[in-house]
Protein backbone atom coordinates (compact mmCIF):
# COMPACT_ATOMS: atom_id res chain seq x y z
CA UNK A 1 0.00 0.00 0.00
CA UNK A 2 1.47 3.89 -0.95
CA UNK A 3 2.20 5.56 1.57
CA UNK A 4 -0.62 8.50 2.07
CA UNK A 5 1.98 12.34 1.38
CA UNK A 6 0.49 14.56 4.28
CA UNK A 7 -0.24 17.86 2.77
CA UNK A 8 1.51 20.71 3.71
CA UNK A 9 0.28 24.45 3.79
CA UNK A 10 1.04 25.64 0.66
CA UNK A 11 -0.78 22.15 -1.01
CA UNK A 12 -3.74 23.35 1.43
CA UNK A 13 -3.82 26.91 0.25
CA UNK A 14 -4.26 25.80 -3.34
CA UNK A 15 -6.70 23.55 -2.72
CA UNK A 16 -8.87 26.01 -0.56
CA UNK A 17 -8.45 28.58 -3.46
CA UNK A 18 -9.16 25.83 -5.78
CA UNK A 19 -12.83 25.01 -3.81
CA UNK A 20 -13.20 28.31 -3.99
CA UNK A 21 -13.04 29.21 -7.64
CA UNK A 22 -14.92 25.95 -8.65
CA UNK A 23 -18.00 27.09 -6.35
CA UNK A 24 -17.95 30.65 -7.95
CA UNK A 25 -17.43 28.98 -11.36
CA UNK A 26 -20.32 26.56 -10.45
CA UNK A 27 -22.43 29.26 -9.08
CA UNK A 28 -22.13 31.31 -12.39
CA UNK A 29 -23.00 28.18 -14.60
CA UNK A 30 -25.91 27.72 -12.80
CA UNK A 31 -27.12 31.60 -13.47
CA UNK A 32 -26.12 31.01 -17.22
CA UNK A 33 -28.83 27.73 -17.12
CA UNK A 34 -30.81 29.79 -15.07
CA UNK A 35 -31.07 32.33 -18.00
CA UNK A 36 -31.42 30.08 -20.43
CA UNK A 37 -34.12 29.05 -19.04
CA UNK A 38 -35.62 32.49 -18.21
CA UNK A 39 -34.55 33.01 -22.29
CA UNK A 40 -36.56 30.05 -23.70
CA UNK A 41 -39.28 31.04 -20.90
CA UNK A 42 -39.03 34.40 -22.68
CA UNK A 43 -39.26 33.09 -26.33
CA UNK A 44 -42.04 30.95 -26.28
CA UNK A 45 -44.40 32.84 -24.02
CA UNK A 46 -44.04 35.52 -26.71
CA UNK A 47 -43.79 33.06 -29.59
CA UNK A 48 -47.36 31.70 -28.37
CA UNK A 49 -49.55 35.05 -28.23
CA UNK A 50 -47.86 36.18 -31.78
CA UNK A 51 -49.09 32.93 -33.15
CA UNK A 52 -52.47 33.17 -31.98
CA UNK A 53 -52.48 36.65 -33.37
CA UNK A 54 -51.28 35.73 -37.00
CA UNK A 55 -53.61 32.51 -37.02
CA UNK A 56 -56.48 35.39 -36.92
CA UNK A 57 -54.53 36.99 -39.55
CA UNK A 58 -54.06 34.12 -42.08
CA UNK A 59 -57.96 32.89 -41.37
CA UNK A 60 -59.16 35.87 -42.58
CA UNK A 61 -56.88 35.56 -45.59
CA UNK A 62 -58.25 32.16 -46.34
CA UNK A 63 -61.51 33.49 -45.63
CA UNK A 64 -60.65 35.62 -48.83
CA UNK A 65 -59.14 33.29 -50.88
CA UNK A 66 -62.08 30.91 -50.51
CA UNK A 67 -64.75 33.90 -51.28
CA UNK A 68 -62.48 34.07 -54.81
CA UNK A 69 -64.28 33.17 -58.22
CA UNK A 70 -61.04 31.58 -59.67
CA UNK A 71 -57.41 31.01 -58.46
CA UNK A 72 -55.46 33.37 -60.38
CA UNK A 73 -57.23 36.21 -58.88
CA UNK A 74 -57.15 34.28 -55.23
CA UNK A 75 -53.50 34.39 -55.83
CA UNK A 76 -52.93 37.75 -56.83
CA UNK A 77 -55.05 38.48 -53.50
CA UNK A 78 -51.98 37.17 -51.69
CA UNK A 79 -49.17 38.49 -53.50
CA UNK A 80 -50.42 41.62 -53.20
CA UNK A 81 -50.26 40.87 -49.54
CA UNK A 82 -47.20 43.15 -48.14
CA UNK A 83 -44.05 41.25 -48.37
CA UNK A 84 -40.10 42.27 -46.87
CA UNK A 85 -37.14 40.23 -45.46
CA UNK A 86 -39.10 39.93 -42.22
CA UNK A 87 -42.28 38.34 -43.54
CA UNK A 88 -44.19 37.06 -46.22
CA UNK A 89 -46.69 34.73 -47.75
CA UNK A 90 -47.06 31.64 -49.25
CA UNK A 91 -49.37 29.30 -51.08
CA UNK A 92 -49.22 25.25 -51.79
CA UNK A 93 -52.14 23.41 -53.34
CA UNK A 94 -52.26 19.76 -52.47
CA UNK A 95 -49.48 18.56 -54.42
CA UNK A 96 -47.58 21.99 -55.40
CA UNK A 97 -45.92 25.07 -54.95
CA UNK A 98 -48.57 27.87 -56.42
CA UNK A 99 -46.77 31.18 -54.09
CA UNK A 100 -44.27 32.06 -51.95
CA UNK A 101 -42.39 35.79 -51.04
CA UNK A 102 -42.60 36.95 -54.45
CA UNK A 103 -42.84 36.15 -58.46
CA UNK A 104 -38.54 35.61 -58.11
CA UNK A 105 -38.52 33.49 -55.60
CA UNK A 106 -41.50 31.23 -56.71
CA UNK A 107 -39.62 30.71 -60.00
CA UNK A 108 -36.77 29.95 -58.67
CA UNK A 109 -38.46 27.19 -56.36
CA UNK A 110 -40.34 25.85 -59.25
CA UNK A 111 -37.47 25.44 -61.38
CA UNK A 112 -35.97 22.81 -59.30
CA UNK A 113 -39.70 20.87 -59.71
CA UNK A 114 -42.74 22.26 -58.78
CA UNK A 115 -44.46 19.23 -56.58
CA UNK A 116 -44.07 19.25 -52.33
CA UNK A 117 -40.96 16.48 -52.46
CA UNK A 118 -39.45 19.80 -54.97
CA UNK A 119 -39.86 22.07 -52.27
CA UNK A 120 -38.80 20.05 -49.70
CA UNK A 121 -35.36 19.79 -51.59
CA UNK A 122 -34.91 23.04 -52.23
CA UNK A 123 -35.46 23.93 -48.46
CA UNK A 124 -33.02 21.32 -47.25
CA UNK A 125 -30.22 22.94 -50.15
CA UNK A 126 -31.34 25.86 -48.61
CA UNK A 127 -29.99 24.73 -44.40
CA UNK A 128 -33.23 23.02 -43.82
CA UNK A 129 -32.83 19.76 -41.59
CA UNK A 130 -34.91 16.89 -43.97
CA UNK A 131 -36.83 16.03 -40.44
CA UNK A 132 -37.98 18.99 -39.73
CA UNK A 133 -39.27 19.93 -43.55
CA UNK A 134 -40.67 16.25 -43.30
CA UNK A 135 -43.49 16.68 -40.73
CA UNK A 136 -43.85 20.05 -42.21
CA UNK A 137 -44.84 19.31 -45.09
CA UNK A 138 -47.06 16.12 -43.22
CA UNK A 139 -48.77 18.93 -41.96
CA UNK A 140 -49.41 20.65 -44.81
CA UNK A 141 -51.11 17.45 -46.37
CA UNK A 142 -53.02 17.10 -42.91
CA UNK A 143 -55.88 19.94 -43.52
CA UNK A 144 -55.67 21.06 -40.13
CA UNK A 145 -54.54 24.62 -39.40
CA UNK A 146 -51.57 24.67 -37.40
CA UNK A 147 -48.96 26.90 -36.72
CA UNK A 148 -44.52 25.80 -36.10
CA UNK A 149 -41.35 26.89 -35.59
CA UNK A 150 -39.41 26.07 -38.28
CA UNK A 151 -35.81 26.79 -40.48
CA UNK A 152 -36.65 26.70 -43.85
CA UNK A 153 -34.00 28.91 -44.67
CA UNK A 154 -30.50 29.40 -42.87
CA UNK A 155 -30.43 33.00 -44.16
CA UNK A 156 -33.62 33.48 -42.34
CA UNK A 157 -32.96 31.46 -39.52
CA UNK A 158 -36.20 30.29 -37.18
CA UNK A 159 -39.49 31.49 -38.56
CA UNK A 160 -43.08 31.70 -37.18
CA UNK A 161 -45.40 29.84 -39.68
CA UNK A 162 -48.92 30.06 -38.92
CA UNK A 163 -51.06 27.73 -41.93
CA UNK A 164 -54.98 27.66 -42.92
CA UNK A 165 -56.91 26.40 -45.54
CA UNK A 166 -59.00 26.95 -48.26
CA UNK A 167 -60.53 25.51 -51.14
CA UNK A 168 -61.58 26.79 -54.50
CA UNK A 169 -63.20 24.90 -57.62
CA UNK A 170 -62.90 22.03 -55.30
CA UNK A 171 -59.20 21.91 -54.96
CA UNK A 172 -57.68 22.83 -51.38
CA UNK A 173 -54.87 25.09 -50.91
CA UNK A 174 -52.50 26.26 -47.57
CA UNK A 175 -52.28 29.82 -46.73
CA UNK A 176 -49.91 30.27 -44.64
CA UNK A 177 -47.62 33.78 -43.12
CA UNK A 178 -44.07 33.33 -42.12
CA UNK A 179 -42.21 35.79 -39.89
CA UNK A 180 -38.92 35.63 -38.28
CA UNK A 181 -38.36 34.81 -35.28
CA UNK A 182 -35.47 37.68 -34.83
CA UNK A 183 -38.04 40.51 -36.08
CA UNK A 184 -41.05 39.07 -33.37
CA UNK A 185 -38.57 39.19 -30.57
CA UNK A 186 -37.75 42.75 -31.41
CA UNK A 187 -40.79 44.16 -32.25
CA UNK A 188 -42.24 42.68 -28.74
CA UNK A 189 -39.19 43.89 -26.79
CA UNK A 190 -38.27 40.44 -25.74
CA UNK A 191 -34.74 40.96 -27.19
CA UNK A 192 -34.09 43.61 -25.14
CA UNK A 193 -35.35 41.65 -21.72
CA UNK A 194 -33.16 38.95 -22.89
CA UNK A 195 -30.50 41.76 -23.47
CA UNK A 196 -31.38 42.92 -19.59
CA UNK A 197 -30.53 39.47 -18.48
CA UNK A 198 -27.40 38.87 -20.54
CA UNK A 199 -25.67 41.83 -18.95
CA UNK A 200 -27.22 41.63 -15.63
CA UNK A 201 -25.95 37.89 -15.46
CA UNK A 202 -22.38 39.07 -16.80
CA UNK A 203 -22.26 41.94 -14.18
CA UNK A 204 -23.28 39.65 -11.05
CA UNK A 205 -20.97 36.95 -12.41
CA UNK A 206 -18.16 38.92 -13.19
CA UNK A 207 -18.56 40.90 -9.42
CA UNK A 208 -18.87 38.05 -8.10
CA UNK A 209 -15.52 36.55 -9.43
CA UNK A 210 -13.85 39.91 -8.25
CA UNK A 211 -15.14 40.41 -4.60
CA UNK A 212 -14.84 36.29 -4.51
CA UNK A 213 -11.84 35.91 -5.77
CA UNK A 214 -10.13 39.07 -4.26
CA UNK A 215 -11.74 37.70 -0.77
CA UNK A 216 -9.77 34.49 -1.74
CA UNK A 217 -6.70 35.74 -2.39
CA UNK A 218 -6.81 38.64 0.80
CA UNK A 219 -7.16 35.03 2.72
CA UNK A 220 -4.77 33.44 1.51
CA UNK A 221 -2.20 36.39 1.65
CA UNK A 222 -3.53 36.78 5.40
CA UNK A 223 -3.04 33.11 6.36
CA UNK A 224 0.28 33.32 4.99
CA UNK A 225 1.22 36.37 6.70
CA UNK A 226 0.11 34.78 9.69
CA UNK A 227 2.02 31.37 9.47
CA UNK A 228 4.93 33.68 9.17
CA UNK A 229 4.16 35.69 11.56
CA UNK A 230 4.12 32.72 13.99
CA UNK A 231 7.00 31.03 12.71
CA UNK A 232 8.95 33.70 13.52
CA UNK A 233 7.63 34.28 16.81
CA UNK A 234 8.17 30.43 17.59
CA UNK A 235 11.69 31.35 16.73
CA UNK A 236 11.88 34.24 19.28
CA UNK A 237 10.45 32.09 21.71
CA UNK A 238 13.10 29.46 21.17
CA UNK A 239 15.98 31.99 21.41
CA UNK A 240 14.33 33.20 24.78
CA UNK A 241 13.95 30.09 25.93
CA UNK A 242 17.48 29.06 25.24
CA UNK A 243 18.31 32.61 26.66
CA UNK A 244 16.73 32.14 29.92
CA UNK A 245 18.31 28.49 30.31
CA UNK A 246 22.02 29.73 29.45
CA UNK A 247 21.04 32.34 32.25
CA UNK A 248 19.53 30.06 35.24
CA UNK A 249 22.48 27.38 34.12
CA UNK A 250 24.66 29.55 35.21
CA UNK A 251 26.15 29.41 38.96
CA UNK A 252 24.35 31.98 41.20
CA UNK A 253 27.86 33.04 42.63
CA UNK A 254 29.32 33.80 39.63
CA UNK A 255 31.44 37.13 39.75
CA UNK A 256 31.65 37.41 36.15
CA UNK A 257 27.80 38.38 36.19
CA UNK A 258 27.01 39.27 39.79
CA UNK A 259 25.46 42.89 40.21
CA UNK A 260 27.31 42.96 43.80
CA UNK A 261 23.59 41.82 45.48
CA UNK A 262 22.30 38.75 45.94
CA UNK A 263 20.06 37.57 43.23
CA UNK A 264 20.99 40.82 40.61
CA UNK A 265 22.80 40.34 37.90
CA UNK A 266 25.62 42.91 36.57
CA UNK A 267 25.22 46.06 33.69
CA UNK A 268 27.49 43.44 31.21
CA UNK A 269 25.43 40.95 31.81
CA UNK A 270 22.44 42.55 31.08
CA UNK A 271 23.35 44.78 28.34
CA UNK A 272 25.16 41.39 26.93
CA UNK A 273 21.31 40.06 27.09
CA UNK A 274 19.52 43.39 25.74
CA UNK A 275 21.66 43.35 23.04
CA UNK A 276 20.57 39.50 21.37
CA UNK A 277 17.14 40.54 22.24
CA UNK A 278 17.59 43.76 20.23
CA UNK A 279 18.98 41.51 17.32
CA UNK A 280 16.47 38.75 17.06
CA UNK A 281 13.93 41.60 17.29
CA UNK A 282 12.09 39.89 19.71
CA UNK A 283 8.38 41.21 20.93
CA UNK A 284 6.46 41.82 24.08
CA UNK A 285 9.41 42.50 26.22
CA UNK A 286 8.58 44.76 29.68
CA UNK A 287 10.85 46.68 31.56
CA UNK A 288 10.47 47.94 35.13
CA UNK A 289 13.29 50.02 36.63
CA UNK A 290 13.10 50.96 40.31
CA UNK A 291 15.62 53.84 41.83
CA UNK A 292 17.07 53.39 45.29
CA UNK A 293 17.21 57.06 46.21
CA UNK A 294 18.29 56.78 50.01
CA UNK A 295 21.99 54.96 49.29
CA UNK A 296 23.96 58.26 49.18
CA UNK A 297 22.48 59.94 52.43
CA UNK A 298 22.87 55.74 54.04
CA UNK A 299 26.44 55.78 53.09
CA UNK A 300 27.59 58.80 54.67
CA UNK A 301 25.26 57.98 57.86
CA UNK A 302 26.29 54.38 58.04
CA UNK A 303 28.96 54.14 55.61
CA UNK A 304 29.39 51.26 52.70
CA UNK A 305 28.29 48.37 54.86
CA UNK A 306 25.06 50.32 55.88
CA UNK A 307 24.65 51.37 51.86
CA UNK A 308 24.97 47.49 50.74
CA UNK A 309 22.66 46.56 53.35
CA UNK A 310 20.06 49.26 51.94
CA UNK A 311 20.40 47.94 48.63
CA UNK A 312 19.86 43.95 49.98
CA UNK A 313 17.25 44.57 51.68
CA UNK A 314 15.26 46.82 48.39
CA UNK A 315 16.59 43.84 46.40
CA UNK A 316 15.00 41.46 48.49
CA UNK A 317 11.81 43.43 48.58
CA UNK A 318 11.79 43.70 44.94
CA UNK A 319 12.70 39.78 44.07
CA UNK A 320 10.27 38.51 46.52
CA UNK A 321 7.40 40.33 43.96
CA UNK A 322 9.09 39.13 40.47
CA UNK A 323 8.54 35.63 38.80
CA UNK A 324 11.09 32.97 38.56
CA UNK A 325 11.96 33.78 34.67
CA UNK A 326 12.13 37.08 35.07
CA UNK A 327 15.75 39.00 34.93
CA UNK A 328 16.96 41.10 37.59
CA UNK A 329 19.92 43.42 37.24
CA UNK A 330 21.81 45.86 38.70
CA UNK A 331 22.37 48.63 35.85
CA UNK A 332 23.99 51.14 38.49
CA UNK A 333 24.92 52.05 41.69
CA UNK A 334 20.96 52.71 42.51
CA UNK A 335 19.32 51.45 39.66
CA UNK A 336 17.73 48.07 39.42
CA UNK A 337 16.09 46.76 36.14
CA UNK A 338 13.82 43.88 35.89
CA UNK A 339 13.17 42.39 32.15
CA UNK A 340 9.91 40.21 31.80
CA UNK A 341 9.72 38.38 28.58
CA UNK A 342 6.15 37.19 26.58
CA UNK A 343 4.45 39.81 28.67
CA UNK A 344 2.08 43.06 28.02
CA UNK A 345 1.88 46.70 29.36
CA UNK A 346 -0.74 45.67 32.34
CA UNK A 347 1.23 42.79 33.64
CA UNK A 348 4.11 45.30 34.02
CA UNK A 349 2.01 47.88 35.38
CA UNK A 350 0.77 45.48 37.90
CA UNK A 351 4.77 44.42 38.71
CA UNK A 352 5.56 47.93 38.95
CA UNK A 353 2.33 48.51 41.70
CA UNK A 354 3.70 45.50 43.82
CA UNK A 355 7.21 46.82 43.74
CA UNK A 356 5.92 50.21 44.81
CA UNK A 357 3.57 48.41 47.29
CA UNK A 358 6.75 46.18 49.41
CA UNK A 359 9.01 49.07 49.41
CA UNK A 360 6.73 51.30 51.14
CA UNK A 361 6.02 48.75 53.69
CA UNK A 362 9.75 48.62 53.73
CA UNK A 363 10.55 52.36 54.41
CA UNK A 364 12.50 53.11 51.68
CA UNK A 365 12.48 55.85 49.09
CA UNK A 366 12.43 54.95 45.58
CA UNK A 367 10.92 55.65 42.78
CA UNK A 368 10.10 53.36 39.37
CA UNK A 369 8.79 53.20 35.78
CA UNK A 370 7.84 50.48 33.91
CA UNK A 371 7.89 50.41 29.28
CA UNK A 372 7.30 47.65 26.74
CA UNK A 373 9.26 46.96 24.16
CA UNK A 374 7.82 47.72 20.19
CA UNK A 375 10.72 46.17 18.93
CA UNK A 376 13.59 48.61 20.63
CA UNK A 377 14.48 46.90 23.81
CA UNK A 378 17.23 50.06 24.69
CA UNK A 379 14.76 52.34 24.09
CA UNK A 380 12.45 50.76 26.62
CA UNK A 381 14.70 50.16 29.16
CA UNK A 382 15.85 53.86 28.86
CA UNK A 383 12.27 55.36 29.14
CA UNK A 384 11.53 52.74 32.47
CA UNK A 385 14.82 54.53 34.00
CA UNK A 386 13.71 57.76 33.14
CA UNK A 387 10.28 57.48 34.84
CA UNK A 388 12.05 55.66 37.69
CA UNK A 389 14.89 59.03 38.01
CA UNK A 390 12.25 61.25 37.69
CA UNK A 391 9.47 59.66 40.17
CA UNK A 392 12.74 59.43 42.57
CA UNK A 393 13.58 63.02 42.43
CA UNK A 394 10.41 63.86 43.50
CA UNK A 395 9.99 61.65 46.07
Amino acid sequence: MLPVKKLNNNDKDILRLSGFFALIIAVCIGAAVFLGAKNTELQNGAMKGQAEELMNLVSDAAKEFSAADEIASAVDNIAAKHYDGSHYWFVVSDNELVFEKNDETTALMNSYGDDLDAIAAYYVRAGASYESVSAYLSKLRSGNSFSVMLVKDKAYGRELICVDFAEVNGVRYSIGYAVRESYLLSSSGISKQILYYRILTAVLCGALVLIGGGFAVASFVRDRRIRHLNSELTAKNKLVEEQTTQIYNVTENSDSISGGVEGLYNDTFIHSFLHKLSDKNVQNVGVVAVKICDGLRVFLADGASGAKELMNKAAEAILSRTEKNDICARIRGDMILIVRLDTNEPSMMLLAGKIDTVLSAEGISFGVGAAMSDGDIYSAAAKAVEKADSKGQAS
